[in-house]
């Protein structure tokens, strides 16, 4: 008998997820169910309490807009007031990996100083660590970020960030397809 998802050790479940992610983005058609696709599987194959895509707003507010989510949300991303400037808001995980184009590993909410904005609202859901993937255009310009939270500390193994990094690497690389894709379906523009 195989183990169960619960059973089976964080990093074989990683990878487990990458594996299906992958032939859920290869699936999709439109940008909408690429995002929802990716966020069911990171929580229902992945393990984790909750999972969300934020698109980088070019805003006077830099806003981060929720284009999908799973699992756990309970009024989270209403709550909280994320962005991506060099403002309070904008200086946690999520802001961060969008404005520096770098991964941002929370290991303890209760603990990280970047959290004290979110703390309370990311504790009354359990949100014991997450971690911020950016996402990149063909030329590393970010334009949003895939969000995972574990309802434990220190979640994210060194070998499991480098599974999550391949799997923001392979949506970043499907949006940017289906964005072709659909610019390609308009045709030339018109001249006169």
């Amino acid at each position: 008998m195989s183990p169960s998802k619960e059973q089976m050790p964080r990093y074989d479940r990683a990878v487990m997820m990458l594996k299906q992610a992958r032939v859920e983005i290869d699936g999709a058609a439109k940008l909408a169910d690429l995002y929802e696709r990716v966020c069911e599987v990171v929580v229902g194959l992945g393990g984790y309490c909750m999972a969300w895509i934020g698109l980088a707003e070019n805003d006077a507010e830099k806003s981060v807009h929720a284009v999908a989510y799973t699992g756990y949300e309970s009024g989270y991303l209403e709550a909280t007031n994320i962005t991506w400037s060099a403002e309070e808001t904008g200086l946690g995980p999520t802001g961060t990996a969008i404005r520096e184009g770098r991964i941002q590993i929370n290991n303890s909410t209760s603990a990280s100083a970047r959290m004290a904005v979110w703390r309370e609202e990311a504790l009354k859901r359990g949100y014991a660590a997450s971690i911020a993937l950016p996402l990149k255009e063909e030329f590393g310009e970010v334009f949003g970020a895939l969000m995972i939270y574990a309802l434990e500390e220190d979640a994210f193994s060194p070998e499991e960030v480098r599974i999550l990094s391949q799997l923001a690497e392979t949506l970043s690389a499907a949006v940017i397809n289906l964005r072709h894709k659909a610019r390609d379906a308009l045709g030339p523009p018109h001249q006169g």
